[in-house]
Order: structure tokens, then sequence, then C-alpha cells
């Protein structure tokens, strides 16, 4: 399917079909300034069971601009060759990112966000997964992006990436503010519980208001697991 406006955009999601993977590229430049956008997901719970949708999105080197929420609730699917710019998100909920809020089984591969903010203070149970791509990568891999913006929130805050649970990171960039409010804060990635990171670079300026906690960096926040090479830090924290 070819994409053309925002109409299309959106309709993306109807268009998934269960257990199969569905195939989209964007012919232009798409602006969501005004209009209602509902996240799209990838997958769905059917009697307890996990229905994935996957997508696969060549953004054709266009650029998707002004999106008030992450593109994507669940992303199952790969996403390449796009730029999204301007995205001010302000949400109150566990997982927040601009491309998605999780991401499953994903291959996101030359990216490009810029100008984006997003705010996600408040979140239940005082936890959250904010990421200035993805709040939380389950499996998968993130190569050849780059992110730049402003995150606020609670905690696991990463410019990239909230929580890397595995998958791979590879060559990725990220530059801007990140202020939170307790612990597992870094520059690229907040919490990193496994998976790898390889030859990624943060100038991301990093802040806290708790001096209980610690658990900041200016790569990551927290490694629990994982391996880290190639990679280095030159923001303040």
């Amino acid at each position: 399917y070819l994409v053309a406006d925002a109409a299309a955009l959106q309709g993306m999601g109807s268009l998934l079909t269960a257990d199969a993977v569905t195939y989209f590229k964007l012919t232009a430049n798409i602006d969501l300034a005004g209009a209602e956008w509902t996240r799209i997901n990838t997958s769905e719970t059917v009697e307890d069971a996990t229905v994935v949708k996957a997508i696969a999105l060549d953004g054709g080197n266009y650029t998707i601009s002004n999106a008030p929420e992450a593109l994507f609730s669940t992303l199952y699917g790969s996403v390449q060759n796009l730029t999204i710019d301007g995205s001010k998100i302000t949400v109150a909920r566990t997982s927040a990112g601009v491309l998605a809020d999780n991401a499953k089984e994903a291959t996101i591969k030359n990216v490009t966000v810029k100008n984006i903010t997003i705010s996600n203070p408040a979140t239940e149970n005082n936890n959250g997964y904010t990421g200035g791509l993805v709040g939380r990568l389950y499996s998968g891999s993130v190569e050849n992006v780059t992110v730049a913006g402003t995150l606020d929130g609670r905690e696991r805050l990463g410019m990239l990436v909230g929580n890397l649970i595995d998958g791979t990171v590879k060559n990725c960039s990220v530059s801007g503010e990140i202020s939170g409010i307790n612990y597992y804060i870094g520059g690229l990635v907040g919490l990193m519980t496994g998976g790898s990171v390889e030859n990624c670079s943060s100038s991301v300026n990093v802040t806290t208001a708790s001096t209980a906690y610690g658990r900041i960096g200016g790569l990551i926040g927290q490694v629990e697991a994982g391996s880290i090479s190639g990679s280095n830090a030159s923001g303040s924290v």
C-alpha cells in the first residue's frame, strides 16, 4: 500500500492482517498538525492469546511531522528510511515513545527523530518507560537511528529507549536534554536489562530531582545485563 496523506497513514491499522506482514510505503511528507491521531497497534489479545499483525513501513526518506502521539502502541515488524520531526507528546502512562510505546520483534533502521518533546511525569504505580524512539524494546534491532529532543518523566528515561530488555542497538546517536524525577535515567538508554549496545554516542544532558537513588548516566542509567562496546557519552550528568 502507498501512503500519501494523514488519512492513509492512520488507515494502515485497519489494513493489517493477523499472522502476516502488511507492507506500506510513504510517497510524500505528511504533516499531522491538528490531526486526531490514534496509535496503531500491531497486535491484539484474543482469548488471552496475542495475535500479531505485523507491519513493514518504508518511509521512502519522507518526513512525518508534528505528531501529537506515538505512531504505534506496540510495534511488531519493521520501520525504515523515515524522519519524524516535531512530535510533542504529553501523556501519563506506563510506556511512551515517539515511534512506538513498545517494540517487539521489531527492526528499526535508518530513522531520524528530531525536534521532539515527550512529557510522561505520572504513571501507574510510579513506574514509567519513556524513550525518544521507543519506550520499551523487548526484542529486535535498532540501527542507524538519530534522536534529538527533550524528555521529562519519572524514571526509566532514555533519549533512544527507556528500557532495553533485549535486542541490538547499533550505530545510533542522541542529543538533547533529559530531566527525571527518580532513577534509571540515561542519555541513550534509561535501564538496560539485556541486549547489546554497539558503536553508539550520546551528547544528552541528564538531570534528576532525586539524590537518594542515583542510577543515572551519560550513556546508560543502569546496566543489569547485556553488553556495551565502542560507545561513548559527552553530555553532562
